[in-house]
């Protein structure tokens, strides 16, 4: 289950450049919960003045997924704060 401290602790660690041992992550999270996160990370990136610009889609070749044994692309949110130019 994820918990909105888990949130917090990754909005933080970006918020403040900091990296974070990977014993704070949880090790049995599925997809599913992966985006969820993923969309209340960008949602609390969006309360603290940042603006949904697109997306990025990774992984898209079928040489690229089976490196990491996913079934389909993956995406992500970028803001304004990540996109230069």
């Amino acid at each position: 289950m994820i918990t909105q401290t888990f949130v917090d602790t990754l909005y933080d660690s970006y918020k403040n450049q900091k990296a974070l041992k990977k014993e704070v992550f949880p090790s049995d999270i599925n997809l599913d919960e992966a985006y969820q996160v993923q969309h209340a990370f960008t949602e609390a990136k969006r309360e603290n003045n940042e603006c949904l610009k697109g997306y990025k889609i990774s992984m898209t070749s079928p040489e690229t997924q089976a490196l990491f044994e996913a079934k389909e692309p993956l995406y992500g949110q970028m803001t304004d704060k990540q996109i230069t130019g």
